[in-house]
């Protein structure tokens, strides 16, 4: 996915004239999460890299999603971790967010 991230990264920089940088999330997990697909490696890098001097407006995060983010079931074809809310096993009242 990382040509349509780059696509999107070119729009925004000539359009918006933002600063863009594009970021592989395998680069994040091992960086962040010692390896493991672990949603707080995310967390951890945007912390740090939203600082006072160079603080982010905007993190956009593009690819599929899937509730399990550890790899648990076989098949999983899971490429981005996404956050579950609580009720995630309750079809009507769950909901995701990335």
């Amino acid at each position: 996915m990382m040509g349509q991230a780059q696509r999107i990264a070119n729009y925004h920089q000539t359009k918006n004239n933002f600063s863009v940088q594009i970021v592989d999330t395998d680069k994040i997990y091992n960086e962040f999460g010692s390896g493991s697909r672990d949603l707080t490696a995310i967390r951890d890098f945007v912390t740090k890299i939203n600082n006072p001097l160079g603080s982010l407006k905007y993190v956009f995060i593009l690819g599929d999603t899937s509730y399990d983010y550890k790899d648990r079931v076989s098949g999983n074809s899971n490429v981005v971790s996404s956050y579950q809310s609580e009720s995630s096993s309750d079809f009507v009242s769950s909901f995701v967010s990335r």
